[in-house]
């Protein structure tokens, strides 16, 4: 996959993801992958390989908050097979909106995501959010 490849795959599949069909990203995701999420419980923390993340991850977060939506803005492509979508991701919780902007750098390897590190511009508000 070139890097041009890999950032269409990656947007084409996060657009998937915004219309209610995970499956597109979560095949992309490597059985090995390493997946960090910043900020505290209960979604902050490091998780190791695609079917920790699916369950404890992505599926927690559809479990603890209503998903209004994720609006991708750009897809960079670095060096080494580095992709960086930045995006906007809205939630409902509990009477709370969240806006979050944010970016994830994925590493890709034979087309698939072994790395993953989110990065959000108020950690604050995305504690605040989750927090009970």
């Amino acid at each position: 996959m070139t890097e041009h490849a890999g950032a269409n795959a990656v947007k084409k599949a996060l657009e998937a993801y915004t219309k209610g069909d995970p499956s597109l990203f979560t095949q992309m995701i490597a059985d090995d992958v390493v997946w960090h999420v910043p900020g505290e419980k209960p979604l902050a923390g490091v998780y190791h390989g695609q079917e920790v993340v699916s369950r404890d991850y992505l599926q927690q977060l559809t479990q603890l908050a209503e998903h209004q939506g994720l609006e991708v803005h750009d897809v960079f492509v670095g060096r080494d097979g580095y992709v960086i979508p930045t995006f906007t991701t809205r939630y409902t919780r509990k009477g709370k909106s969240l806006a979050a902007k944010a970016a994830y750098i994925y590493r890709l390897q034979n087309d698939k995501i072994v790395e993953a590190r989110l990065h959000l511009a108020d950690l604050d508000a995305w504690n605040a959010f989750w927090s009970d």
